[in-house]
């Protein structure tokens, strides 16, 4: 999605360092920037899911990709698991009922639709009895 205006980046030098080594698989998953001189990186296309704050989320993944690095993650992992985090539905976000089963369907899709890149889980099994003893129905 290309922005309206081009948004000029300002980055820290272990951000430049990120944004030089990742910048054709960023673009590859539709970040349309360019070096602006110094350290300024001007944006001017972004994924749709990134309306809300394309500088920020921008940054975001320059940071986890250098996180990535630290931790000893495959390039292409770190690539795949920052963009979808930074791509992914936000708590609290309203989605319609036709959006929230086209996320289950997706997620159910995926070869391990247990966890989020990070590990997390991305849904709990809770059993019937559970819920009956939470809601003071035990018996």
């Amino acid at each position: 999605q290309q922005l309206l205006f081009p948004l000029p980046v300002h980055l820290d030098p272990d951000e430049v360092t990120m944004w030089r080594s990742f910048a054709a698989d960023l673009a590859i998953l539709g970040v349309d920037a360019e070096e602006f001189g110094g350290r300024t990186v001007l944006l001017r296309g972004v994924p749709p899911s990134w309306e809300r704050d394309p500088a920020g989320l921008f940054r975001e993944v320059l940071q986890d990709l250098s996180e990535g690095r630290r931790r000893g993650q495959e390039r292409v992992e770190r690539v795949a698991a920052s963009f979808a985090c930074r791509s992914a539905v936000r708590s609290g976000q309203l989605l319609s009922l036709e959006e929230m089963n086209a996320l289950v369907d997706q997620l159910f899709a995926t070869s391990r639709p247990h966890g989020d890149p990070h590990g997390r889980p991305t849904f709990l099994q809770i059993a019937l009895a559970d819920l009956d003893r939470r809601f003071g129905r035990s018996g």
